[in-house]
């Protein structure tokens, strides 16, 4: 009879060129019904040989998994990078690679771990990408309210791909979604997100410190016009992420950090308004200025939708 060993439905779970294919999976389980059966050949007259062939087949099976250790971060990051529908051949590969590494937990933790931080790395890029946008820098001095609009657009848009793409590879056995998708995912989003939180927040200082161009009374207007509708963005996102992500993940907690800022920077600026309508000189100004800034308020059309949190509430 043939050596099982030397059967090449057998060897294929140890490919050379460490390249996973279908074939690859029905070897592994070729291997894993051969390990088994040895269990048969122990009890009978046969030991030795059981030993021997039980030792073969638990070496075959280290190397199938030491190959899916390789692959699997390697295709699990490149597969961010296509289309969802492009992508069906991979992606059942790599459900099937993930649902062998589940008999091996600290093997899965260890592939789950670096698709997370090749995620990181790659989302951080393209967030910087994002931002040093020619046209996205003009936007951030000349119009700083629809600036922070666009950059947490972005980042509800681009975390929802990867908590997807993580959520589908990562979450538990049967998962059906996100919704279904446990909190095992949590970290590795966290580790994927966690790099653009320092860019946030150094833009939203950078946002927060500049001042208004124009007249005075319609700078006031333009600059408290401006910090209500950043504060009520940032609050927004600030919610949102908490809710996908967990309100102590990084870019949940800086987004937070964020709109508190923004909105004691509209406060300071509203009491500082307030100041000026108690001088009697200043009267007519006042009720000028405070018109040009329900007009802006009027022109952003991002009024909140959910009552509860907006600035502009609890200074006026």
């Amino acid at each position: 009879a043939q050596d099982p060993a030397q059967d090449p439905a057998v060897s294929a779970a140890a490919p050379p060129s460490g390249v996973v294919t279908s074939t690859f999976f029905e070897a592994l389980e070729r291997v894993q019904g051969v390990h088994s059966n040895c269990r048969l050949l122990l009890r009978g007259n046969h030991r030795r040989a059981g030993l021997a062939l039980m030792d073969r087949m638990s070496s075959l099976q280290e190397k199938a998994y030491e190959s899916l250790c390789r692959w699997v971060p390697l295709t699990g990051a490149a597969l961010a990078e296509v289309e969802e529908e492009e992508a069906v051949g991979e992606d059942n590969l790599l459900h099937r690679a993930i649902a062998a590494l589940r008999t091996r937990p600290v093997l899965l933790k260890y592939c789950a771990e670096e698709v997370a931080s090749s995620r990181h790395n790659a989302f951080f890029r393209r967030f910087l990408d994002a931002l040093t946008n020619p046209a996205v820098e003009r936007e951030r001095t000349s119009a700083p309210g629809s600036y922070v609009a666009k950059v947490a657009a972005w980042i509800r848009e681009n975390c929802r791909a990867e908590e997807r793409l993580l959520r589908r590879l990562f979450g538990p056995e049967g998962a059906g979604g996100a919704e279904e998708a446990g909190e095992d995912v949590l970290p590795l989003l966290d580790r994927a997100f966690e790099g653009i939180c320092r860019p946030l927040e150094t833009r939203v200082e950078q946002v927060l410190q500049a001042g208004s161009v124009g007249g005075a009374a319609q700078a006031r207007a333009r600059r408290q016009a401006d910090l209500w509708r950043i504060s009520w963005t940032l609050g927004a996102l600030s919610g949102d992420l908490a809710g996908s992500l967990g309100p102590q993940s990084a870019l949940a907690k800086t987004a937070r950090a964020c709109y508190e800022r923004s909105a004691e920077a509209f406060r300071a600026e509203a009491a500082e308004g307030f100041a000026r309508r108690l001088q009697p000189s200043s009267e007519s100004s006042l009720d000028g200025e405070l018109k040009q800034l329900a007009a802006l308020l009027a022109e952003t059309g991002d009024g909140p939708e959910r009552a509860g949190d907006d600035p502009l509430e609890r200074a006026l």
